[in-house]
This record gives C-alpha cells, structure tokens and sequence, in this order.
C-alpha cells in the first residue's frame, strides 16, 4: 500500500471514529483529494450522511451512523483485497491500531498534493488562454487569483481547534511515560535543565560555537543516545564524510589514535576495539546522508520519506551554512539565504511533527578574543534564530583558541596573563549557554561540562569538581 493511499484509510478511519475530526477536516478537504476510487467512494457516504444530520449517542456525543454512511455511497466500497472497506475502517479506528496523529496532519499529504494538481491546471489553462490570444492581462488576474484561493484553502489545513489539540495533549498524558516513546535530550542531566527538557515534535534547536568548539561531537553525541535507544534519527552532513563520520565515532569509542586509524596503522589489541565498537553500532537507527550541494527542500522530502519508513525521532543539519535551497538567487545571498533556511527548518519541524537540530556558524570576520562568548546575533540566521528557534546552545569551549594565542616570547607581562588564561581554560573545559529557550520555568543561564578530546564525548562534572 501507498503511503499516500495510508494516509487516506487513517484520515478515514479517525474522521469516522471522531466526527468533530470529519468537521474540522471538511472545512478544507473535498472527495477530490482522494487518491483511491473506494475512499472516494466512503468519503461521498460521510458527506450524505452528515447532510441528513448525525444522531448522538447516550453521553450526548455526535456519531456516524453506519447504515446512513453505506446508504449514501455511491456503490458497496471495497479495498484492493476485496475486504469489505467499513470493516476495516471501523477495526482500525475501535478495535484495532490507535490513531494519535490529528487528522490534519492525516490529511495535509492529501491536500498538498491536490494542491499542485489544481496549480498546474491553473497555470496550462493561462497559457492555454494566451496562445487563443485573449487579453494578458485578464489571465493573469484571474489565475493570481485562483492561485490565491488554492493557496488559502492549503493555509487553513494548518489551522486546528483548540479542543482536538487539548484533547491530543491529553491523550498523550493519558498513555504515560511508558507509551511516550524515546526521549530526545542531551543525556547530560545540568545541559537539560538549562535547555528545558527534553525536545519535542516541532521544536528547532540550534546549536552553535567557535570554530573547533565540539559542535559536531556534540550532535552526534545526542543522535547517537537516541538511536542507541531505539529512535531513528536522520543525519544530514555537509561539512564530513560519512566514512570520517564514523572514523571520528569509532576512535573516539575504542580509545584509537585518529591519525593511526586514518593511517590503518593499528596493534592487534586496537583493531579488535574497534571490531567490537563496530559490532555495537550494527542495527543502531542513526542514518548519515553526506548528498552535496543538498537544498531545504531535498531536507524535507528526505526527511519525510525516512519518517514514512523508519519513523523520525530527531532530524540533525550540519550545518545552517551549508544548506542550499531552490533558488539560486537566494543562495548567492548568505545571510538571506540562512535565514529563509531556519524558517524552513522550523516548517519541517512542525509538519513532520518531529524537533530538528541544526549546526550554528559565526558571521564571517567575527572578531571576538580568545575567551570571549559568542552571542545568538553573531550566527548566521540571527534575526530567525530570535523568531523561529525554540531553543539556541552555545557550546563555549575557548581552550584551543587560547592555546594558540600564546606568546612568542616567554617572561613577559603577557606570557603571565596568558599562563593564567590557560590555566582557567584547559582544552577540557567547556560550557553550555542555553541564549534562548522558549519552554522551561527552570531553564536558562550557564552550566559548565567537561569535553574528553579523546572520545570527542561532553560530561556532566563530578561533585566538588574544580578546575584548578
């Protein structure tokens, strides 16, 4: 079965269990939509039954009466397996798999793709109109205004009522933390705090630091918790190789040299830890794609298409910088062009129901001192970091910078204020900013962590730890 011919039986299914969902679908949801002749066909038999009026059942709710539904379809509808269609409408929708998605978000790959249909219609009729030479400039009003009407109707399939979401919200506190699913969080109990807790379906976060700050470890870190745990999450690389994805993992996990791994350089009792670490990460759901010159939009068709499959619990970019869009105008643009892909981003995360991280990059010419903290206005796509970001990190490890702001003579002045610098930032030194966070009554502020340069891995620090 499609994926597309799944998401009509659901919408179905749901709509027929939940009539409240029929009337809110219905507002922007017409037969034509309907891929499958036999949805069609149902789809017809709830529209006459609701024309006729729903009776309610004994605690005053409104329901779909069956007989009603059948008499009005057009014809005894049936699925490809000639299983009897209300059958199994109703055993999927009572008896049978428990529907959680809102039945928008059911039927928004229905309207989308009706959508382009009536746009490409719209437009091979205007050209159709000009090649009989009718004026242009009645055509081009008419069908900028159609295009108007498409575009609205597509709108308000974004919009629910506040009941169907309070009754969502609810139906997930009612399944417990049993049925939640996998948790997508740092793992690093003081950084959750700070960021407000676990990130959920439609959050944006975005993480970002220095150049050789641990940005990357730090993503990978988290995708790989998650995927160890049994969510799939989706990797997009832009700026690495898979193969030095996994290089830089499985060093950092066997204790290997990476230059003795890049090298094939290794004793008998490092290659069998990395044989091992290996193993390990056999059957673990964490997918690279490395694809250049990758756009917004192959993001989102991937990502889309990987949920459909796998499932999605957390979508990662590395990084804003890198990714492209459709119009090329746009990507000679920088700065524009960041910003339109972090709005983007944010509509991935809302529409696939699932929390995207991405890979935050300083403006070029940036020029801060060796221990002074980035802000959220000095990354590329600051203005929507502020609008359409949930929640910014700034990984804050300064030790590198100051060990190569050494000076060259010894003795001096500045020798002994750069001795006492590097005393305060040794390279395991690092902390977490949390610039934004929308959600949290706790979250916020500072948190230092330690950075094993070894195993590319941040840590919680030990009580009564000191740096000194």
């Amino acid at each position: 079965m499609q994926p597309d011919i799944i998401s009509e039986r659901n919408a179905l299914a749901l709509m027929l269990a939940r009539p409240m969902a029929y009337f809110e679908a219905a507002e922007v949801l017409s037969v034509d939509h309907f891929t499958d002749p036999t949805h069609r066909e149902f789809f017809t038999g709830m529209q006459g039954a609701v024309g006729e009026g729903l009776p309610h059942d004994a605690t005053g709710e409104r329901v779909f009466d069956l007989q009603l539904v059948y008499a009005h379809c057009p014809k005894k509808v049936e699925d490809e397996d000639g299983v009897d269609l209300f059958s199994k409408l109703m055993s999927l929708a009572v008896h049978g798999k428990r529907i959680d998605a809102g039945v928008m978000s059911l039927v928004r790959p229905l309207i989308d793709r009706k959508d382009a249909l009536d746009s490409v219609q719209a437009m091979q009729k205007a050209i159709a109109d000009l090649q009989k030479g009718k004026s242009p400039a009645e055509i081009l009003g008419r069908t900028a205004d159609g295009l108007k009407q498409i575009e609205g109707k597509s709108q308000l399939a974004r919009i629910r009522v506040i009941g169907d979401v309070a009754d969502e919200v609810y139906s997930k506190l009612e399944a417990g933390p049993q049925k939640r699913g996998v948790g997508v969080n740092t793992g690093i109990e003081p950084v959750d705090r700070i960021l407000g807790g676990d990130w959920v379906g439609g959050d944006l976060i975005g993480i970002g630091g220095a150049p050789a700050s641990g940005k990357t470890a730090f993503l990978i870190q988290v995708g790989l918790r998650v995927a160890e745990r049994g969510g799939t999450v989706q990797f997009e690389s832009f700026e690495m190789q898979d193969v030095q994805l996994a290089q830089r993992l499985l060093s950092a996990r066997a204790g290997v040299d990476s230059a003795a791994m890049k090298k094939a350089d290794l004793e008998a009792d490092e290659l069998e830890r990395v044989y091992l670490h290996t193993q390990k990460l056999k059957g673990v759901p964490f997918f690279i794609d490395c694809t250049p010159r990758t756009t917004v939009e192959q993001i989102y068709s991937r990502a889309m298409a990987r949920k459909q499959k796998d499932g999605l619990s957390l979508l990662v970019v590395d990084s804003l910088k890198a990714t492209g869009t459709n119009d090329r105008q746009l990507n000679s643009q920088l700065g524009a062009r960041a910003g339109y892909v972090m709005k983007e981003l944010k509509e991935i995360a809302k529409d696939l129901d699932v929390p995207v991280a991405v890979l935050l990059h300083p403006k070029t010419g940036l020029q801060l001192g060796p221990t002074q903290r980035i802000r959220m206005e000095d990354f590329y796509g600051g203005s929507n970091l502020q609008s359409d970001a949930d929640t910014v990190a700034v990984i804050h490890r300064p030790g590198p910078q100051v060990e190569r702001a050494q000076p060259e003579q010894e003795g001096t002045d500045d020798h002994a204020k750069w001795q006492e610098l590097i005393s305060n930032w040794p390279h395991e030194r690092a902390q977490v900013w949390a610039e934004k966070v929308r959600v949290g009554g706790r979250a916020g502020g500072m948190i230092d962590v330690y950075f094993d340069g070894n195993k590319q891995e941040f840590s919680a620090l030990q009580e009564g730890f000191s740096w000194t």
